[in-house]
């Protein structure tokens, strides 16, 4: 809720949009691969199959949306990493 916040106090900043997708996936991991989600959806009759699946696409989505914040806040697409013009 907080980082939510202060994402729309910085006036929808992309590379801390991009940072709220991070943290949003590797807390999904995190849950995931300690069994949080199993204890959380382990009150129904079958756990869902979909979060099996999702566990690829998410990884997948997670290695993406790291890349995509890195270039953006490092700002590496204007060369301004190494400050090379």
């Amino acid at each position: 809720m907080y980082n939510c916040f202060i994402f729309l106090s910085t006036r929808l900043n992309k590379s801390y949009g991009l940072y709220l997708i991070v943290v949003l996936f590797a807390f999904y991991h995190t849950a995931y691969n300690s069994g949080y989600l199993i204890e959380i959806f382990g009150v129904f009759n079958s756990f869902p199959v979909w979060l099996t699946h999702f566990e690829k696409l998410s990884s997948i989505l997670l290695g993406i949306s790291v890349t995509l914040f890195v270039s953006e806040y490092l700002l590496s697409k204007k060369g301004i990493l190494f400050g090379i013009k």
